[in-house]
């Protein structure tokens, strides 16, 4: 529950707090990523009413659960002659009170404001393994002359067992919030101490390692960033062993960038159907049959395919020699004189290809055995171990959680916004001759465009559709899908044959083939000015 503005102007009359929903906002998505199930209420939707209907639905779900957890920002009250304290809902209200013969307005804490004492009631009933209730209160003073924070008279008898209460501050205090943290400073270090791993001890985050490292924090960095005498000191309550279920994957940072400019997406473990159904449209055969696949292990995997910058700081660094440079052979490129493309050719390369095609574009005219020469030297140079990504990662990373055609839905025509492919501009290229029909729209490149031009998918990948086909690490089989190989954990087809797996489409490819489950093969010395490929990497340094 996190509330910026309430409905009763006296709650806002040093002005709305500013990251109070901020806060919650971002809890909810690490402990989303952690595998909770997450409920947000914020503002107006944060009435009396429906927090304590969705307080009655935790009970109820939390049966049987790891952990139950219950989070507050905003503004509270404790009286002074109580041991209770009280969070305030969107909604909260005055009511008039005779108080020594007078009527005197103030807040109706029994009927509109949220006791402490209710929340852990809830979560007591709710049979959960571990409880945590965090609450980060109050952070302006919603009454001149009232205590500003909200702490508790509560002791650890009064606690469910196996439940952490962790209060922003200690009775008396206020709860500051900066700009500089775009967050209040409880809340700030709690998501360090869970989404960044400062708080975990021996391989866990508990309640003990959590209000440790917050406590520490906030008394630290108060002073420092609030100034003018300010401070603030967390205060915790925890009555047995609490711990918050949060997976080593979290310590991970989502986005990681190695020495020579490339950055890496964390992607989860997870599942997912791999290959298509029978229904879709321009589905092949070797596409099925559809089948659940588990990805048991975090991986990062390039933002970007590998450009044509990176690929040179390799041959820089080793005076690597690319097969097609090796061989005699040379590549394939685009002849403008003669209008056609052509090759092989020892003129063209991956240094050359006759088109535009500046450091930032896909490198291209590399074979699977060069793309296995850079990820052995990216090894070495980084401390970590780098590769090409299996069949299975490909296309679980690029569906991103979709089951569509596309990452963006199945309608062809919204690959405009995401991939460059064979298009009416590359239709008007002289000598551009596919016995295909063209895609109807025009996405700005007839050759291969700079690297992150269109929409990501929901990893934060780019051109997973198009721009070049991509080598993966399996052998191509077209019946794999239909063995138990392909249905074990972690699936990569390691029967030696005579093809590698492509996927993705390139900048000549149709809308059919650049599909999420579209399957593509070449053998592992081919070279060609639509090939290229991106880099998986293990989510430590070894």
């Amino acid at each position: 529950v996190g509330i910026n503005r309430y409905a009763h102007a006296e709650l806002n009359q040093s002005g709305p707090l500013q990251y109070a929903e901020a806060d919650v906002d971002a809890l909810g998505k690490i402990l989303r990523r952690a595998g909770y199930e997450v409920v947000l209420l914020k503002g107006k939707k944060a009435t009396l009413a429906k927090i304590r209907s969705e307080l009655s639905s935790l009970r109820k779900r939390a049966a049987g659960a790891s952990v139950a957890l219950a989070a507050f920002a905003g503004h509270g009250i404790q009286p002074e002659d109580s041991k209770e304290a009280y969070f305030c809902p969107y909604d909260a209200t005055q009511a008039v009170f005779d108080r020594n013969g007078k009527k005197v307005a103030d807040w109706d804490l029994q009927n509109s404001m949220l006791p402490l004492s209710e929340i852990l009631a809830e979560l007591r009933a709710s049979g959960a393994q571990s409880k945590v209730l965090l609450v980060d209160a109050c952070r302006n003073d919603p009454k001149t002359g009232r205590g500003r924070g909200f702490g508790t008279g509560f002791n650890v008898g009064d606690l469910p067992e196996n439940l952490a209460l962790m209060l922003s501050c200690s009775k008396g205090e206020r709860a500051w919030e900066s700009p500089q943290w775009k967050h209040g400073a409880f809340f700030y270090h709690v998501l360090e101490g869970i989404g960044a791993g400062r708080a975990r001890l021996d391989g866990r985050v508990t309640a003990d390692s959590l209000t440790a490292y917050v406590a520490d924090a906030v008394r630290r960095d108060v002073p420092q960033f609030i100034g003018g005498g300010a401070t603030q000191r967390p205060h915790t309550i925890v009555n047995g062993f609490v711990d918050l279920m949060i997976p080593d994957r979290l310590m991970r940072p989502e986005l990681i960038t190695n020495s020579i400019g490339m950055q890496l997406r964390l992607i989860p473990a997870g599942e997912f159907w791999m290959g298509s159904p029978e229904s879709e449209k321009g589905r092949d055969d070797d596409e099925g049959p559809r089948h659940p696949v588990r990805i048991t292990r975090p991986f990062y995997l390039g933002v970007h395919e590998v450009t044509k910058g990176q690929f040179a700081a390799f041959v820089r660094a080793t005076g690597y020699r690319t097969e097609p440079e090796r061989d005699g052979g040379g590549g394939w490129g685009y002849n403008a004189k003669e209008k056609k493309l052509e090759g092989r050719d020892p003129k063209y390369s991956w240094r050359y290809t006759g088109f535009p095609y500046e450091d930032d574009h896909p490198v291209v005219n590399v074979t699977w055995n060069d793309a296995k020469a850079f990820c052995a030297w990216l090894s070495r140079k980084e401390g970590r171990t780098y590769r090409l990504p299996t069949e299975a990662e490909w296309e679980y990373a690029c569906r991103a959680g979709t089951t569509t055609a596309y990452y963006h839905g199945d309608d062809p025509e919204g690959l405009v916004e995401v991939g460059n492919l064979a298009d009416q501009r590359a239709k008007k290229i002289p000598g551009m001759k596919q016995d295909f029909p063209y895609a109807s729209f025009d996405d700005g490149y007839g050759f291969t465009a700079p690297v992150g031009r269109f929409r990501p998918n929901a990893f934060g990948l780019y051109d997973m559709h198009g721009n070049v086909w991509e080598w993966c690490e399996d052998w191509y089989d077209e019946d794999f899908y239909a063995t138990a190989a392909a249905r074990e954990p972690d699936p990569v087809n390691r029967e030696r044959a005579s093809e590698r797996v492509n996927r993705g489409g390139g900048w000549s490819s149709n809308p059919r083939v650049v599909r999420s489950a579209d399957r593509f093969r070449n053998s592992p010395g081919l070279r060609s000015i639509n090939l290229g490929f991106r880099v998986a990497a293990g989510v430590s340094a070894e």
